[in-house]
Parts: C-alpha cells; structure tokens; sequence
C-alpha cells in the first residue's frame, strides 16, 4: 500500500514533472544465490527473494560552483525529503529501515552493502553499528570468522577506510 502511495504522491509546490526519474526498482532474486548459506559470504540475504532500490534523480541546471545554493538547494531537498519519507513510510512497522530484528513476520532481510547509504549510520555520527548490522546482520561481529575479524587481521591500521567502512574494532 505505502508502495503505491508514494510513487503517487506528488509533494506540495514542487513540479508535476519533477519526479519523472524518482521510482522504485524491483529485482528477482533466488536461484543458485539460494543454494548458500547466510555464512558463506559477507553478505548474508542468501534466502531473499527480491531486491527492492528506491532512487530519484533530477537535473540540475546551476552554474558551476552554485549548485548548492538558491532554487537548486530546494529542489535537491524536495527530492531527497521526498524519497526518505518514502522509504521510511514503507518500513515504518520495523523502525524506519528493513531491520530483519523487528521483523515478526520475516519478510525483510536487511540492506545491500553495494548500495551504502550514510543515513543509516556512520563512523562520523556514531551510528556505524546500526548500519552494519542492517548491511551484515550476524556476519558483522557474531558469526565465528565474522567481519570485524577479518579487518583486524589485514587492515588492523584502518588504511582502508570511509564513511561506512567495518570498523577495526
């Protein structure tokens, strides 16, 4: 319902053709991606059946070095106010994101690390856990050779390293 909802939901004052490029991508998943267990790899939605990518885009026509400012600033937030209360809409029941912990149902199983999101959580707001968790689940720091480990034991001086990198410790 939230779905359809927002890929119908035009904001207040912004164009009727400003979210023309903003949508919600669907990928299958399952086959031999099934066949491995949570454990096999770092990323552990090896039981998932579909891959959802919520993204918008827009064009900008700001003259160099302004485009943070003025009309451009409002329409980059419009978008982005747009598809955050969308994607918060439709996980609202497991606290704003696909935390599979809050799931009693078990139809969410986390988020896709190839696909770094910083409003989940990073180094620099404290949050890097919550959003490890959500990318890893148990692979993060529960399972045995878990992902925390693995960093200490080659990158133990954090060379490596950005916004939503595995902490060393």
């Amino acid at each position: 319902h939230q779905i359809y909802t927002w890929l119908h939901h035009q904001p207040e004052g912004m164009d009727k053709d400003a979210l023309k490029q903003s949508l919600l991508q669907v990928d299958s998943y399952g086959g031999v991606i099934n066949e491995y267990s949570s454990a096999s790899t770092p990323v552990p939605q090896r039981s998932s059946i579909m891959k959802l990518q919520y993204q918008t885009y827009w064009n900008n026509d700001s003259l160099p070095g302004q485009r943070h400012g003025g009309a451009s600033r409002e329409q980059a937030q419009a978008h982005l106010d747009w598809i955050n209360g969308f994607y918060l809409s439709v996980y609202a029941d497991y606290g704003g994101t696909p935390n599979p912990q809050n799931d009693k149902d078990g139809v969410v199983d986390g988020c896709y690390y190839n696909y770094p999101d910083c409003d989940l959580g990073t180094h620099e707001n404290g949050k890097i856990d919550q959003a490890m968790e959500l990318y890893f689940q148990e692979n993060y720091r529960r399972a045995p050779r878990n992902l925390v480990q693995v960093k200490q034991q080659w990158d133990p001086q954090n060379y490596f390293r950005h916004a939503q990198s595995i902490p060393v410790k």
